[in-house]
């Protein structure tokens, strides 16, 4: 008979392999344009959009209440790594399309 902590391993690799994938296919990849950019939930929308303004890309979703801002960066990186700087991180906007709605 087989015990739990015989299984206990294999097991906690195949769930952190898992999570993993699921994590790197929400990190943005090099060239797309288009990013969602999380907000921590201390940072009010009004400021959250404010941040995304000043960048001067466009909006293409918001969702979470505003923590969700998806934007499209175009080719260019500079804005990509403004928008990360003034967010908590960047994920894919695919992925996250399903909690996004239009403003």
């Amino acid at each position: 008979m087989t015990r739990l902590a015989d299984v206990m391993p294999a097991t906690a690799v195949a769930v952190l392999g898992i999570g993993l994938l699921g994590g790197l296919n929400l990190v943005p990849r090099a060239g797309e344009g288009q990013v969602a950019a999380v907000f921590a939930p201390w940072v009010s929308r009004q400021t959250a959009l404010a941040r995304v303004a000043d960048l001067r890309v466009p909006i293409l979703a918001v969702g979470w209440k505003g923590r969700l801002i998806t934007v499209d960066t175009g080719s260019a990186s500079a804005p990509r790594q403004q928008l990360r700087d003034a967010s908590l991180f960047l994920i894919r906007p695919r992925p996250a399309g399903i909690c996004s709605v239009n403003p």
